[in-house]
């Protein structure tokens, strides 16, 4: 169904480590997009512009800007007035790809432990201090002062909302991406598993929001969402699919498991739902095989498979996250710019153009 085949998403830092250290320089930007449009064959990019509480190729008075160095590049970019995500927009759009904006929805890498402390001291009700950052490099503080958000608190959920609409109405979007695979647990343990109603009605208000974003811009706006690869996983933390599919709220979803590929999963209960209701289902391949297993990476032959699986199943294409473990081994780039390039890059996205 549709014409959507490929939804490719974008790391953020994967893409600011290909540009200048001396400040993003447009013609690279342009080059990275060229490269998903010609060597991917990609139809959708997903560029996550959010996470931690921060943006990322863009600023806005609402929220920080990313404090990590390689995202302090496109600093002299946005100083000239000129936000790199328009750049992005501008030349996936010449490309003819739709451009997503990608929000990740409670991601708890911990790099922002100052934020979060700061919270903490001010509105401790805003943070959820009882889950611990996602992986073991995360500083110290980030464990005892937390690094997710609580949903549950009205505030939080409007606050998020505000950056949302400055997005949609501000840039050129094509629509927005819920990345809940970054990660799950949006509200305190307790009311975890009971807390559908909070998060379908912050729902609506999203869908109101692009709905009207979009009768500006003169064409719809989509809303996608990227969730665990199980309904009742979903449903276990209050993520209610079937009620965003059957009331028109999202318009695809993109089932996958934690960062790698599951071969053996069943995506008739997304697919079956979805079918009934307008909604599109793009399963996503991830290049490990294990979450535990960081060398060895999927050979086309198990990609081939697993995409013939979700077909299976019902699906209307695929989708992509982590994919620029294929890159290999990065190289300082020629001239001093202090830019990485991938020695694999952009050759392995031709294997995303024969699948």
């Amino acid at each position: 169904r549709g014409k959507r085949r490929l939804i490719y998403v974008s790391d953020p830092s994967n893409t600011t480590s290909q540009l200048s250290e001396s400040g993003t320089q447009p013609e690279e930007l342009r080059t990275i997009v060229r490269n998903y449009a010609q060597a991917g064959s990609i139809d959708t990019v997903v560029q996550e512009i959010f996470a931690e509480c921060m943006t990322m190729f863009w600023r806005t008075d609402k929220c920080s800007y990313d404090i990590r160095f390689q995202h302090q590049r496109n600093i002299p970019l946005m100083d000239s007035g000129t936000m790199p995500v328009e750049i992005y927009i501008d030349e996936c759009h010449k490309q003819g790809m739709e451009f997503l904006a990608g929000f990740r929805m409670n991601d708890r890498h911990g790099h922002f432990p100052a934020h979060f402390k700061k919270l903490c001291e001010e509105k401790p009700e805003w943070v959820l201090r009882e889950y611990k950052p996602s992986t073991r490099k995360a500083p110290p503080e980030s464990r005892e002062y937390g690094c997710s958000i609580n949903y549950a608190v009205p505030e939080v959920r409007a606050w998020l909302l505000s950056i949302m609409e400055e997005v949609a109405s501000r840039f050129d979007i094509d629509g927005l991406e819920f990345n809940f695979t970054r990660l799950l647990e949006c509200f305190p343990l307790d009311i975890l598993d009971k807390s559908h109603d909070i998060m379908n009605d912050f729902m609506r208000q999203v869908r109101a929001m692009l709905d009207a974003a979009g009768k500006q811009k003169g064409r719809d706006l989509i809303l996608g969402v990227r969730v665990i690869e199980q309904l009742k996983g979903c449903q276990d933390v209050s993520l209610d699919v079937p009620t965003w599919i059957s009331e028109g709220l999202i318009d695809y979803v993109a089932p996958g498991d934690f960062g790698f590929t599951d071969f053996n999963e069943k995506y008739e209960a997304f697919t079956s739902i979805a079918r009934a209701h307008d909604c599109y289902v793009y399963p996503q391949i991830q290049p490990r095989l294990t979450i535990t297993d960081t060398e060895y990476i999927l050979e086309i032959a198990q990609y081939r498979a697993a995409i013939q699986n979700f077909y299976g199943a019902g699906a209307d294409g695929f989708s992509t996250q982590n994919y620029f473990f294929h890159w290999g081994p990065k190289f300082e780039a020629p001239g001093g710019s202090g830019a990485e390039i991938p020695a694999e890059y952009p050759k392995a996205l031709n294997f995303l153009k024969e699948f």
